[in-house]
């Protein structure tokens, strides 16, 4: 009997994929060897153990330079993946960052946050693009109305807003909270969100999508879920 496994399209539709299998369940932090190859375009899998042996599965594939693995299934020979309840692929990094903050106007915000899957703020450390005067980025992390931070003279169209989750706090954002200073802050929207795992090296989940109108005090929560988790 075999067992069948399948997926999306997904973010490296162009890099091999890994298929991993162990009869223990793993994560991401303590994957087994690599059992076997898939080429770029081919979204599924058949292996071939005994009739009614189990085995832990999760699907990986290189993008931006990082490996992306799904979450592992324990599947049971004789059974596809479908039947046992979705998986998803998620993106978990240290380093978050908001670029090209603002396409028109002084980039600023009076807060914003980005926040997990329970809608609970992310701690962490925060840097920007830029700072002007004291409006440092962490003031815009602080629950304080009358703080903001607010980029420099001249930092509009290629300003970012990033967080530092600290070493071994690797997260998935799922939302962004934002609370708008000014009408000239975010006149155009946001336009990327990307991630790091050195905070050096950037890499471009696509462009963050909401449907407000930004203006003074124009505040809301901008689901950001459809970038870094999807369902396999």
């Amino acid at each position: 009997m075999a067992v069948l496994l399948t997926w999306r399209n997904w973010w490296a539709p162009d890099a091999p994929q890994n298929i991993y299998r162990s009869d223990q369940p793993f994560t991401r932090a303590n994957l087994p060897a690599v059992y076997d190859t898939v080429d770029p375009g081919v979204f599924s899998y058949e292996d071939l153990p005994a009739e009614g042996v189990g085995y832990w599965y999760a699907v990986g594939a290189s993008f931006g330079g990082v490996e992306i693995v799904s979450d592992a299934k324990y599947v049971i020979s004789g059974a596809s993946t479908g039947s046992s309840g979705p998986t998803y692929l998620d993106i978990v990094a240290r380093y978050w960052r908001i670029n090209k903050f603002a396409t028109g106007g002084r980039a600023s915000a009076r807060e914003c946050h980005f926040l997990d899957g329970d809608g609970v703020k992310l701690p962490g450390t925060l840097s920007a693009s830029s700072a002007r005067f004291s409006n440092v980025p962490s003031r815009a992390y602080d629950d304080d109305p009358a703080t903001i931070w607010q980029a420099g003279t001249g930092d509009n169209q290629g300003a970012w807003f990033a967080i530092d989750l600290g070493d071994g706090n690797d997260a998935r954002v799922d939302a962004i909270y934002y609370d708008a200073y000014d009408l000239d802050s975010m006149k155009d929207g946001f336009t990327e969100l990307e991630y790091s795992d050195d905070g050096s090296t950037w890499v471009s989940l696509g462009t963050i999508s909401h449907s407000y109108v930004w203006g003074p005090d124009t505040e809301g929560t901008i689901d950001v879920s459809n970038l870094t988790r999807t369902e396999l």
